[in-house]
């Protein structure tokens, strides 16, 4: 099995999630939110790459350069790969450990829907949103003394980042609609055509149940 693949990413998570379900869920205040308190710059680093899976940074090359700062490498982007549609607004989430060089932050609760693949076609195995338990390694990269270094988030002395290449292209409910309704609009080709057709309104029926606490 490719131990890089979305498939097996998604069945690790999955494990994770049996596992957590039963510890967690009893100890997460009323109404699954996390108490407020001011992010750690590990948490602050996570909570980053998520609102720019959520702004669309995943889907474009000018986006996946920025999302790449975050990263201590990146792949180039992939422009016809696979895109994992999910929802990444969580507010649960929490330094696990932090030994100064390196640390671990989890998040709780976002939601996982399926695929679209390069001839756009959507790919559940499931009717609904999945919950997610995500653990992310981080490493403190310090800043280079020449001043090029990206902006640090550490007291000015260097940036946390995640100890993994960007490899996979993201996307939330309304990004994922956005871009297939784009990428049909820009081909002539009546496969392509119908397949975006057919994985739009599947995801607007997703989106269509989305509520409280996840608006999608």
């Amino acid at each position: 099995m490719d131990l890089s693949s979305p498939s097996y990413r998604f069945q690790v998570r999955a494990g994770w999630l049996r596992i957590a379900l039963a510890v967690i869920v009893c100890v997460l205040p009323t109404g699954g939110q996390a108490p407020k308190h001011r992010l750690k710059p590990t948490e602050a680093a996570i909570r980053h790459y998520e609102k720019l899976i959520l702004a669309g940074d995943l889907v474009t090359p000018e986006g996946w350069e920025r999302v790449s700062q975050l990263f201590i490498s990146a792949e180039p982007y992939p422009q016809n790969g696979e895109i994992q549609v999910e929802w990444t607004g969580t507010n649960v989430m929490g330094e696990e450990w932090n030994n100064g060089s390196r640390a671990q932050v989890d998040t709780k609760w976002n939601d996982y829907y399926g695929t679209i693949d390069s001839n756009l076609r959507f790919k559940s195995e499931f009717s609904t949103a999945i919950p997610m338990v995500e653990s992310f390694t981080l490493v403190f990269v310090p800043r280079r003394s020449d001043g090029n270094a990206h902006a640090a988030s550490d007291a000015g002395q260097g940036q946390w980042k995640i100890d993994t290449p960007l490899k996979f292209r993201i996307a939330d409910l309304p990004v994922a609609i956005t871009y297939l309704e784009r990428m049909r609009d820009q081909t002539t080709e009546p496969t392509l055509r119908r397949n975006a057709e057919r994985s739009i309104k599947a995801l607007r029926r997703r989106r269509n149940g989305c509520g409280v606490p996840n608006p999608c």
